[in-house]
């Protein structure tokens, strides 16, 4: 399964949004 430009992009906004708030919080 080839991951397309957009959808890592949004894969890597999610990740990084999930990262930032498990070590905010």
């Amino acid at each position: 399964m080839a991951m397309q430009p957009c959808d890592l992009a949004l894969y890597i906004i999610f990740f990084s949004f999930f990262f930032w708030g498990d070590f905010y919080f």
